[in-house]
């Protein structure tokens, strides 16, 4: 039993890190896309 559930938690283990891996990714683009877009509004102010 012990050896089923040890493979099944490094399994597990490895399917979140790679959940939390893509989470930061795609945290980060979200970021970067709202700074990038934040930045670009005063532009649009000026333009109207």
């Amino acid at each position: 039993m012990r050896r089923i559930d040890h493979r099944t938690g490094a399994r597990v283990n490895r399917l979140f890190e790679g959940f939390l891996t893509e989470i930061a990714q795609g945290l980060s683009g979200v970021i970067s896309g709202v700074s990038a877009f934040f930045s670009d509004i005063p532009k649009f102010r000026r333009a109207r």
